[in-house]
């Protein structure tokens, strides 16, 4: 369907006139337009800005995490939670078999794999499934690309590629369509054309 052309609007940040479109502007479902308020130009500069200033030590909140869980992390390896495991194997494997087809598991996951890719790539940052279904939640389920709906289909798609220096925190986790996240590749966002609803490359 063909997307009504509104009036000129100033970007709310470089205050220039451009049409409030998604060809200029990123979806917003909060704004009564469906837009958001500053150009893709200008977001595109904020959430650059936004990586560059995150902390990226991590020691400090690690030592307070490990703090907060050591009890929990000492059952998990004292011996009567190894034996236990040992003595009801058939029944912690039929357990862990229902577990991966459930969806809590497919969203877990992803978000490992992801992780476990920013890791090998020398990224900062991580991220997990909860933080994932946030950022899904604020996205309406669609794509951030292409506006298609993502419910059954959502990828992980690292705004500022990991290869271009991007991190691997939530903040630059796009959530998109499989067509979007391999067309767009590791290159910016900025560097993508629309065509048809699609990215042409």
């Amino acid at each position: 369907m063909t997307e009504r052309r509104q009036p000129n609007s100033p970007c709310s940040e470089c205050r220039q006139q451009k049409p409030r479109t998604r060809e200029f502007y990123y979806r917003d479902k909060r704004a009564s337009d469906g837009l958001h308020s500053c150009c893709k130009a200008c977001h595109l500069k904020r959430t650059a800005a936004n990586e560059k200033a995150r902390p990226r030590d991590r020691s400090q909140y690690n030592a307070e995490w490990d703090a907060k869980n050591r009890e929990a992390v000492r059952r998990r390896a004292s011996p009567a939670f190894l034996k236990w495991r040992k003595e009801n194997r058939e029944k912690r494997l039929a357990w862990e078999a229902n577990y991966r087809r459930t969806e809590v598991f497919r969203k877990a996951n992803a978000a490992h794999q992801e992780n476990r890719r920013a890791r090998l790539a020398g990224a900062e940052g991580s991220h997990t499934a909860a933080e994932f279904f946030d950022v899904l939640i604020a996205q309406a389920f669609r794509c951030f690309y292409c506006g298609t709906d993502i419910s059954n289909g959502a990828t992980e798609d690292h705004f500022i590629p990991l290869s271009r220096g991007g991190s691997n925190f939530i903040e630059n986790i796009r959530a998109a369509c499989r067509p979007c996240n391999i067309k767009k590749g590791n290159r910016p966002a900025d560097q993508m054309t629309r065509a048809g609803g699609r990215f042409a490359v």
